[in-house]
């Protein structure tokens, strides 16, 4: 019955605007000026419950009207992949609390999570906008949620926004995304966190972002990172093996307890290096340093500073265009005793080395391209 008194009201509304433009036309001929008439007219979105109707006029102007659907004739969704065969409309998971973003674009991001499913899709769109970020604490201490699936279009993870989720599996990522940023703490705490895909656009991960991630064993996707933030890995007792091909900046204590490393690249292009970077990653043996000019080590020279104390370097590579070995870079490896550089002994002399670069090392020789230096 709601349903037929839907449809009468929608017939009702049509053969108004009929008889209003034929009234129209009328009056109008009489002045010898041209009418207007409907060429069409169109469901042209409908989130369910509400349907947007546009009507298209012969000179070219449009107007709309709403229909509020009863609950007998709210759509009945079918999704395939996500979207709904019937209206059109993007599934997301019950629960899921949307805001407005505040630079009034229209666009929206992920407050919070009421739900009770341990399958979360956050889609790429809410009510015709963009849903572009998950916000700082949006799940937060969140003890249900198991599998995650984010759409292409979040650019930004909020501060926090996973923190301590620790039944978080997985987070599924489309190939073609426009994730860039991953905010402090964002991930701290997620113990049985295993599987995070295609990070290739993130260029910065934040303060604490993945520590204590204990089970997680590679972001082989995160090749593109230029910062990564203090304890930003710290703790990622599983991690196997870290890209620091474009990295310009890792923070203190960023890889500190990343127990199972066994060999680490150092870029040429790396600027800064915290305090602690890498200290007690027990298993890393081997170690190439390409950093040319490393010198914004910003410490007081009197400190007895440490970056890979408690690793067990036996090897340390180093690049014939380094200009710079930092003090205290290989304070504290105890077990060296291979340093390859790619240079000559003059090349090897002529680098400038900082205080106390090698204090506290084992006695290892120095194999040039034209010699052997002793320590």
């Amino acid at each position: 019955m709601k349903n037929q008194k839907s449809i009468l009201l929608i017939v009702v509304l049509i053969l108004s605007l009929f008889v209003l433009c034929a009234c129209n036309q009328n009056k109008q001929g009489v002045k010898g000026e041209p009418g207007r008439g409907i060429l069409s007219i169109d469901k042209t979105s409908t989130d369910g419950n509400v349907d947007i109707y546009t009507i298209t006029y012969t000179d070219g102007t449009t107007s709309t009207f709403t229909v509020t659907n009863s609950s007998d004739t709210l759509c009945k969704h079918s999704f395939v992949n996500y979207i709904c065969s019937y209206c059109g409309e993007e599934y997301f998971t019950p629960g899921l609390i949307f805001k407005s973003n505040l630079n009034l674009d229209g666009s929206y991001y992920v407050s919070g999570y009421e739900g009770i499913d341990r399958e979360v899709y956050i889609p790429s769109h809410y009510r015709n906008g963009v849903v572009n970020e998950i916000g700082d604490n949006a799940f937060n201490n969140n003890l249900v949620i198991k599998n995650v699936y984010i759409s292409h279009n979040i650019k930004n993870i909020g501060s926090s926004a996973f923190e301590n989720c620790n039944q978080l599996v997985n987070i599924y990522i489309p190939k073609d995304n426009s994730l860039e940023t991953i905010g402090n703490k964002a991930f701290r705490g997620c113990t049985e966190l295993l599987t995070i895909n295609y990070l290739n656009n993130v260029s910065i991960v934040g303060d604490y972002t993945f520590s204590n991630c204990t089970k997680i064993q590679t972001f082989e996707s995160l090749n593109n990172l230029t910062v990564i933030g203090m304890r930003a890995f710290e703790n990622c007792e599983s991690l196997l093996a870290v890209n620091l091909t474009k990295v310009l900046e890792i923070g203190q204590y960023a890889y500190a307890n990343c127990l199972s490393l066994t060999s680490l690249t150092i870029p040429e292009c790396l600027e800064y290096l915290g305090e602690k970077a890498f200290n007690n990653c027990q298993s890393l043996k081997v170690l190439d340093w390409n950093a040319t000019n490393c010198k914004d080590i910003t410490l007081p020279i009197s400190i007895d500073c440490t970056f890979f104390k408690g690793c067990d370097i036996s090897t340390i590579t180093v690049g014939e265009n380094v200009l710079y070995l930092p003090f205290s870079i290989f304070n504290g490896c105890t077990n060296l005793e291979i340093v390859r550089y790619l240079g000559t002994k003059d090349d090897w002399n002529r680098i400038e080395k900082g205080n106390g670069w090698n204090k506290n090392t084992g006695s290892y020789k120095v194999y040039c391209k034209n010699g052997i230096i002793e320590k």
